[in-house]
């Protein structure tokens, strides 16, 4: 879902090092002028020393971090913490999250979109664009579409 924010980084000049469980997949659609910036890794983030290794592999000194990892791996985010020390940590959540300290991580959540005849989910657009604006911008905390109220969640 956020590889159009991915895309619009690597054609900013960001050097991306990409961990998903199949990061081919995203290499193999983009262009190739722009993969000469990314390098990946493939591991199950649910697997805590194969994804510390696989965050390890990363080619150059990682100094931001954008990551969505779902409740299945309780401890990937204090992975991620102990290994990139000193990175700008982006941490990615769904709107059913509670609030999360944001004195250690910058947070962005994603909501969902009112419309005249109800409500939906965000487009992997918007969160792409939504999260691509929460990481340049620096602020701690950001939202995607709303996240109130709950009762018009779709």
């Amino acid at each position: 879902m956020l590889a159009a924010c991915t895309t619009k980084l690597l054609e900013l000049g960001y050097h991306i090092h990409l961990v998903a469980r199949s990061p081919d997949r995203y290499a193999s659609r983009i262009n190739e002028s722009l993969r000469t910036r990314l390098s990946t890794s493939s591991c199950d983030y649910a697997d805590d020393e194969a994804f510390a290794q696989a965050l390890r592999a990363a080619p150059q000194l990682v100094v931001g971090v954008i990551g969505w990892i779902h409740s299945a791996s309780p401890n990937a985010w204090n992975i991620v913490r102990k290994t990139f020390t000193g990175a700008d940590m982006l941490r990615v959540l769904g709107s059913s999250h509670n609030p999360i300290n944001t004195e250690t991580d910058r947070v962005v959540t994603l909501g969902f979109v009112i419309e005249e005849s109800g409500s939906r989910w965000l487009t992997h657009q918007e969160i792409s664009e939504g999260v691509l604006d929460a990481f340049l911008s620096g602020r701690a905390a950001s939202i995607v579409g709303t996240v109130e109220p709950r009762s018009m969640k779709p």
